[in-house]
């Protein structure tokens, strides 16, 4: 049923991915493995974005949730279903921000980039035997809400420590 429910979250994605594709061709990348899949735009075009409720709403309980289940993932002292259980709620979250939250194309191409490095973070913790995979889910992830939090206006935003 996990392996469902992401399936139905990246296929929303990608469909919606395909239709920003020449924004995101003009998207300047900076490759590196510290920002692996980030899309980051250009600095003379870079300013913090004004999200909508239901954004600020969606990514509040994706760091809740990740808040409350890391210390256990990173100490690998997480069951695989508690794991799952952390993903699926991310996940869930993530597919509330895509159905709810609709933006110009230039803040859907950054916004979407971010939420797909939390999905693939959420996957790795969920599904990597090895603790040291799980611990790069988690820098992805850590990494996704930094992005988030430089690129869009949340006032009551908190990172994660």
């Amino acid at each position: 049923m996990f392996n469902r429910g992401k399936s139905l979250i990246l296929a929303m994605v990608m469909a919606e991915l395909m239709s920003l594709s020449p924004l995101l061709a003009m998207a300047q990348a900076r490759p590196s493995p510290s920002d692996a899949g980030i899309v980051r735009i250009a600095p003379e075009t870079t300013r913090k974005w004004a999200g909508d409720e239901n954004l600020r709403h969606g990514m509040e309980n994706v760091r809740a949730t990740l808040a409350a289940g890391l210390p256990a993932v990173r100490s690998g002292k997480a069951s695989e279903a508690q794991r799952h259980a952390m993903a699926k709620s991310v996940n869930d979250e993530i597919a509330y921000i895509f159905q709810n939250c609709k933006f110009d194309q230039n803040v859907d191409a950054v916004l979407h980039s971010i939420l797909l490095e939390i999905i693939a973070g959420a996957d790795a913790i969920a599904d990597e035997k090895n603790l040291q995979d799980r611990r790069q889910g988690i820098k992805r992830i850590t990494r996704a809400l930094e992005e988030y939090a430089a690129r869009f206006d949340h006032p009551s935003w908190r990172g994660l420590k």
